[in-house]
């Protein structure tokens, strides 16, 4: 029995740390307005109801200016180079049968 004694002893300061942890968490809860009434509380996202707003400078409106203007250029590159790609292209090919033309006998 002497082993008993202080299990049951722990086990009862368990409770009591436990009891004194859910009310502190309960107070908490009151504080920040979210006491709803019941203790078994599931929140999957608690960030869902704040909507965040980001603040517009001129820095960010010069910085998504140039990403446009960048992007323009990169496919008016592009567009400006397909011509002469399909040039190089064509003459390749028709270099090829013409030699395979002047190899047959």
């Amino acid at each position: 029995m002497e082993i008993g004694d202080p299990t049951m002893e722990l086990g009862d300061l368990g409770q009591e740390i436990t009891q004194g942890v859910r009310s502190s968490t309960r107070v908490a809860r009151v504080g920040r307005g979210e006491d709803t009434g019941s203790t078994n509380i599931n929140r999957a996202a608690p960030m869902r109801d704040i909507e965040i707003k980001k603040k517009v400078t001129s820095r960010t409106v010069v910085a998504k200016a140039a990403g446009i203007m960048r992007d323009g250029v990169v496919k008016g590159h592009g567009l400006l180079r397909m011509p002469f790609t399909i040039d190089r292209l064509s003459r390749f090919v028709v270099k090829y049968f013409v030699s395979r033309a002047k190899k047959k006998p």
